[in-house]
């Protein structure tokens, strides 16, 4: 359980980190060495909601502010470019 994440946020981290693992890992060397732009990642991440975390929910967004959109960047990053 992590303690400074709600269920939400949570739920946002694991579905950046699945999204990672099946859409950028498998590629990310090939993309980097073509310069391909990540399309289909791009379009993973708006069929799974990610991509309207910072927008208010008024406007169709997810309204999840700083701490949602950190935690989906922080898992798809790692993923991308393992240090």
């Amino acid at each position: 359980m992590n303690w400074f994440l709600t269920e939400e946020q949570q739920m946002i981290v694991d579905t950046a980190r699945e999204i990672a693992q099946k859409k950028i890992l498998p590629v990310r060397e090939k993309y980097d060495h073509e310069g391909i732009f990540p399309w289909d990642v791009v379009k993973a991440c708006g069929e799974a909601d990610l991509c309207g975390l910072y927008i208010p929910e008024q406007y169709g967004g997810f309204g999840g502010g700083a701490p949602s959109g950190a935690g989906r960047g922080r898992r798809m990053s790692a993923v991308a470019d393992p240090v």
